[in-house]
Order: C-alpha cells, then sequence, then structure tokens
C-alpha cells in the first residue's frame, strides 16, 4: 500500500498490481511487486530471503515503472520493448529510424509523449514522459496489449540489480561530487579539447597524464552464489583492506551477488592488479572470495541495448 511519499497518477494502478511502496525525494515510488495472495516479509538479510526467487523473475523480466512530477515515466526496457512499443505508437521505432541516444516526440495511444530510447538496465527500451493528464490510459493500454510479450511489473529493486549487473553508475552511490570521473571509469564522457576547458580541467589532466590512478572504481561478483550484498562491505586485496562498497545486490543472470567499490593501492590500480589480485568481500563476518573487473561483466561492449 502507498506510505508517505505524494502519489504519482498511477499509484492505485500499481498498487492493485501489487506495489510496494518507497518514498523517494517526497513521491511514492515502486520498489517491487509482489505476485497475487504472496505474504512476503521484506526484510534484510545477507542468506536468501523469501523474495529471493521472486524478485529473480522480475530481475529477468527487466520492466520497471517511476513517476517523477510534472511529466510521469514509464520505462518500457527488454528485449521484447520494441515490439510492444510498436503496438501502440505510430513511429518507427527501427534501429535506423530511431538509433539509441535518440529522443522523438511520437504519438503514443492518444498521448503526445518523449520517448527516449536509453536504457539504464543495460537492454533495449526506451524511457516514455507522457503528460499527467495520459499518463493512466498509456499505462493501462501498455498493460494489456504486453501479456502478449511479456510484460512483468518490476520496481526499483529490478533497476537496482540489473543496472548494477551492466555497469550503469547511480550518482550518490557509485559516483558523488568528490569523486574523480577518470577513477571512476568515465574518460569516455571527458573531452579534454572542450573549447575554453571547464571547472576541474587542470586537475583532471593532470590526473590523466600521471596514470596508473591511486583509486579505481571496480565491479566484483562473488564466486559463493549464496550471499547477498547491501553496499558498505569491505574490500579485502591479499587479505587487507583496500575500500568498501558503494552498491550491492543479487545479479541472476550472473549467479551471485555483484557491487561497485572503490579500490585504493598507493601503487596505483592498475588492470593487471584488477585482474589478478586475489579479491575478497567481507560479508556478515565471513571473508567471501570475489571476481573484480574494470568493465562490465555483463555485455560489456555494450551490444543488448542497441538491439
Amino acid at each position: 500500500m502507498p506510505g508517505s511519499g505524494h502519489p504519482g497518477p498511477a499509484t492505485d494502478r500499481l498498487a492493485a498490481a501489487g506495489a510496494r511502496f518507497a518514498e523517494s525525494s517526497g513521491w511514492e515510488n515502486t520498489s517491487d511487486f509482489a505476485p497475487p495472495g504472496a505474504a512476503i516479509e521484506f526484510r534484510l538479510t545477507y542468506s536468501r530471503p523469501d523474495w529471493f526467487e521472486h524478485h529473480a523473475a522480475k530481475h529477468r523480466s527487466v520492466r520497471r515503472d517511476h513517476h517523477p512530477p510534472g511529466l510521469p515515466l514509464l520505462s518500457v526496457q527488454g528485449p521484447n520493448s520494441r515490439a510492444l512499443l510498436g503496438e501502440l505508437a505510430t513511429a518507427d521505432l527501427s534501429n535506423d529510424a530511431f538509433p539509441y541516444l535518440t529522443a522523438q516526440e511520437i504519438d503514443l495511444h492518444r498521448a503526445r509523449a518523449l520517448a527516449v530510447r536509453m536504457s539504464f538496465v543495460g537492454e533495449l527500451g526506451w524511457e516514455l514522459f507522457v503528460p499527467t493528464e495520459f499518463a493512466v490510459g498509456v499505462y493501462e493500454r501498455l498493460v494489456e496489449v504486453g501479456s502478449a510479450h511479456g510484460l512483468a511489473h518490476a520496481g526499483m529493486a529490478t533497476l537496482e540489480s540489473t543496472r548494477i549487473e551492466a555497469g550503469r553508475l547511480d550518482h550518490g552511490l557509485d559516483i558523488e561530487n568528490s569523486d574523480s570521473p577518470l577513477e571512476a571509469g568515465l574518460k569516455f564522457a571527458i573531452d579534454f579539447d572542450e573549447p575554453g576547458g571547464f571547472v576541474g580541467w587542470d586537475a583532471l589532466l593532470a590526473q590523466y597524464e600521471q596514470g596508473p590512478y591511486t583509486s579505481r572504481l571496480v565491479q566484483f561478483l562473488l564466486t559463493d552464489p549464496e550471499p547477498l550484498l547491501y553496499g558498505e562491505e569491505p574490500i579485502l586485496l591479499d587479505g587487507e583492506a583496500v575500500g568498501y562498497l558503494r552498491s550491492g545486490t543479487y545479479e541472476h543472470t550472473l549467479g551471485g551477488a555483484m557491487g561497485f567499490g572503490y579500490v585504493e593501492h598507493g601503487d596505483g590500480v592498475s588492470a593487471d592488479l584488477v585482474r589478478d589480485g586475489e579479491f575478497e568481500i567481507l560479508v556478515a563476518g565471513e571473508r567471501v572470495p570475489a571476481r573484480a573487473s574494470l568493465r562490465a561483466m555483463y555485455d560489456p561492449k555494450n551490444e543488448r541495448v542497441r538491439m
């Protein structure tokens, strides 16, 4: 049931679909959806809770809904998203007509919506900004035609698990204003040839030319498929603490808990160190071996979003 946050235009429909809500920035946010008639206790534990298999199914469906103020956002994600939206939209949604990381205004079931082809979950998908007065109608139509395409409701818990798996960073968790974008692996987003430069240009260029960075954001996957991660668990390298996880959750595609954390090393965090180092994550007092990578372990070439 909705709690203390401000409801969105489709909150009552989402509640009827089994939504569990949590307040975020003053608004009701869909954390997850329970199956009909299920009595699920959402509690934190490092072992597998009663909602584990249910969440696994949502993770695989990769579909989420979120409603910020002004223009509600309906996010349709997953391999069948193009076919599903094709039943509501008159626009050509093919790769040639609607490439990745572009936006268009389209007609969408009696509404004029801004469709953005992007994905925080690492799959083919669109984020749809729909005027408030049309949002409920578009949502109901998506649900109506979606059953033929495997549509499932999923909330922020699924968004979190899929985005970590796909190597997407959360501002406020994995990156914030004291982190260097170079250390976070965001060199692709920096243009050192920007006319006139930018705030921090000198410091970033000096860090880039110095290499290797003494701190780098690394993705970790526990080799034991049983424990869970939530973030803030210590990172160990050769038995010594070298950082902590900024975020963590269970990844049902790769079959283990994953997280992002910065590794600190005075001699530099090189690719060789990340590849060959003996990493462990301290989970509830137990050391659990972990694979480490500077690239996303799921779809490292980012091909699925361009299907």
